[in-house]
């Protein structure tokens, strides 16, 4: 019907963002900061202690903070979508084709098994066991069909744990999960919810339920990384994009 859109402000079904607001309105921290490098599409950054690890549509690259020297690490057939290293080194890669592969610090990347059910792997995560955790943004569009599900207000996307080959689901049912913490010291998850604007605290085992943590967040929250601290605890460093 021709007024389905304008009704569904009032049903709640319709796309819309926080405002951006208090503390989280917006800085220049990013425009302030020193470039490192220039280069098209940097994205997925993360570091193995002693390299900052990124990709680059379809390469991932490794870059020395101390010299600036770049090596292309490896170039796969698809975007990369998702990138994390384990406490061993090992560097695990999700492709916008559905692709999961581990990729040992001086080795070739091979796929992992038992990932069938993976079609669009939007952020990963390592414990420090080396258990890795996936976010799936959703079970019907690749990563780079994102808006496609926006505005279709789906919630098919979970998390699930890849140990020893196996792939067990732990939690599904997210709007679009696009970024995921393990908690240190708990064995627990904080997953970036993108179409609710909240980030949520999901337990890594057995119960289902999920606990909000931030709500209404301007824009949609993506990746996640922990921000050391002098004092003892932790918090994380939210990116949002749109």
């Amino acid at each position: 019907m021709i007024f389905d859109p304008i009704l569904d402000i009032f049903r709640g079904k319709a796309v819309t963002i926080p405002p951006m607001d208090g503390a989280l309105k917006p800085n220049t921290a990013l425009d302030d900061a020193p470039a490192v490098l220039e280069i098209d599409a940097p994205d997925n950054l993360c570091s193995d202690g002693e390299r900052l690890i990124f990709s680059s549509g379809d390469r991932v690259l490794a870059l020395d903070p101390r010299t600036a020297d770049i090596r292309e690490i490896h170039r796969f057939d698809a975007t990369v979508t998702a990138l994390a290293v384990s406490a061993a080194g090992d560097l695990a890669i999700g492709l916008d084709n559905g692709e999961l592969g581990l990729m040992p610090r001086d080795g070739a990347p091979r796929e992992l098994p038992a990932t069938a059910n993976l079609a669009c792997p939007t952020a990963l995560a390592f414990d420090p066991s080396g258990v890795l955790y996936v976010a799936q943004g959703s079970a019907r569009h690749r990563p780079s069909d994102w808006a496609v599900d926006l505005m279709s207000k789906n919630a098919f996307g979970s998390v699930w744990r890849i140990d020893r080959g196996a792939a067990v689901l732990v939690l599904q049912g997210l709007a679009f999960p696009n970024g995921i913490l393990v908690v240190p010291g708990q064995r627990g998850l904080i997953v970036s919810e993108s179409w609710h604007h909240r980030l949520v605290g999901i337990p890594a085992h057995g119960d289902q339920k999920i606990a909000p943590i931030l709500s209404k967040l301007p824009g949609y929250p993506a990746r996640l990384s922990p921000q050391p601290m002098a004092a003892p605890g932790w918090r994380c460093s939210r990116h949002a994009t749109g």
